[in-house]
């Protein structure tokens, strides 16, 4: 076993290394993009507390389109990214909702990425939005980043998720709770195996994935995510304030030279630590 996809927890990264001691670890990017919602979510909830003094209601624009949010830019029509712009603009005074946002799409990019200075680029330019931001949410999934890079940097240069497998478990799960238990272990399986072949047929297109789009239809992975229009994120990304640096360290040479820029190699803000 020369690859090793995990979600990002510390106990099964060192079980792995226990167990398989030459194999690669790589991060799962779904599971990355699943802070990066929740972070969107956490700034949200909190803005509408410090704003409001009080969670959001069908009356807070932000509230009624906290959905819209989290999904993936690339997925958003333009009248969707019209009725966000309204939204943030009628809710969100303080810019705070909107770069959660561009940080979580800035990360998707990131995510999307191949050739390795398209790589640097994208992770310096997202460093720098968190750092920016000064929000104790950004900087705890920046710092995530960080920790984890190395695998992320594995998943991305070998493109390999664990998509297929996490499906499955969903399914099974599923399976096993609409018929509230099976006694007879085959027809366990025979429910499981017709489930899956039911819904794969319905759901999977031609490129094997649904929550991205495909540059070339009836490929195979990796697919390239499409991002939204850069100037939709850059209005929501605040201008550099003081209270942000980033310095020099070891861990770009641990992954592979792929660093925040040429010359540095590790983040931190100010605003979070």
């Amino acid at each position: 076993m020369n690859t090793v996809v995990i979600d990002p927890s510390a106990p099964y990264a060192s079980g792995i290394r226990a167990a398989l001691p030459h194999a690669r670890i790589a991060v799962d990017h779904f599971h990355l993009v699943r802070l990066a919602n929740e972070m969107v979510t956490d700034v949200r909830q909190r803005v509408a507390r410090e704003q409001l003094g009080r969670r959001g209601t069908t009356a807070d624009p932000a509230w009624v389109h906290r959905r819209m949010l989290l999904t993936a830019g690339n997925r958003l029509s333009p009248r969707q990214l019209r009725r966000l712009e309204r939204a943030l603009a009628a809710d969100d005074p303080t810019n705070e909702i909107g770069a959660a946002w561009g940080v979580k799409e800035l990360l998707r990019q990131l995510l999307a990425a191949r050739d390795p200075a398209d790589i640097r680029t994208r992770l310096w330019t997202f460093y720098v939005a968190c750092a920016t931001a000064q929000m104790p949410e950004t900087t705890r999934l920046a710092t995530t980043i960080e920790t984890w890079w190395p695998h992320v940097l594995v998943f991305l240069q070998l493109g390999v998720t664990n998509a297929r497998t996490e499906g499955f478990n969903r399914i099974i799960k599923q399976v096993k709770r609409t018929g509230c238990g099976f006694r007879n272990m085959d027809n366990y399986q025979r429910r499981i195996m017709s489930h899956i072949a039911v819904t794969r047929a319905a759901i999977t297109p031609a490129c094997g994935t649904t929550p991205v789009k495909c540059e070339e239809p009836g490929k195979s992975l990796p697919c390239r995510i499409v991002a939204p229009d850069p100037a939709v994120i850059r209005r929501h990304i605040p201008r550099a304030q003081p209270g942000w640096r980033v310095r020099s360290g070891k861990a770009a040479g641990r992954a592979g030279g792929l660093g925040t820029s040429p010359g540095t190699s590790t983040w931190r803000g100010q605003g979070g630590q």
